[in-house]
């Protein structure tokens, strides 16, 4: 376990199988908000999907690490890390837009697989909603905010 922890060059508390995947996702930039956030939800998403669901979500990373887009995402990470907290309605809409088909295919790829270890419920919800008022400026939780309700429309 050790070695798979160095070799991905993950923090300890990541779960071992999901370590790579995260990796992978961030590009490299474990000290950026938004990876910090991506290791967050992992941690979180993991105890949700417990000891059974581990494989499971283990897989929903690894499609969205191994998706062609992965470029994609970390140009939107990169974006996102650097909006500031004044950021103008163009801005925001710029990054909704960049965003918006990534996501998109992203929760076509992955949203069976997770959707059969966690329940996004609102008690579930509410976990994530809290850590993103602490966590994410006002440009940032207002794109998020966009980007959910265009992804709920579709």
């Amino acid at each position: 376990m050790i070695r798979e922890i160095r070799a991905s060059d993950s923090s300890p508390d990541l779960p071992p199988l999901l370590a790579p995947f995260v990796a992978t996702l961030t590009g490299g930039a474990a000290n950026s908000e938004s990876a910090r956030s991506e290791r967050d939800y992992a941690i979180l998403l993991n105890h949700l999907a417990g000891e059974h669901g581990a494989d499971r979500l283990a897989q929903a990373y690894s499609k969205l690490a191994t998706a062609s887009e992965i470029s994609g995402f970390h140009e939107m990470r990169r974006l996102f890390d650097d909006l500031r907290s004044d950021a103008s309605d163009a801005e925001i809409e710029h990054l909704v837009g960049v965003s918006l088909p990534l996501l998109q295919h992203a929760v076509v790829e992955i949203e069976p697989l997770l959707s059969a270890v966690v329940t996004l419920d609102d008690a579930t919800l509410g976990l994530f909603e809290s850590y993103h008022s602490d966590a994410l400026n006002p440009a940032q939780k207002e794109t998020l905010s966009r980007l959910e309700a265009r992804l709920a429309r579709q």
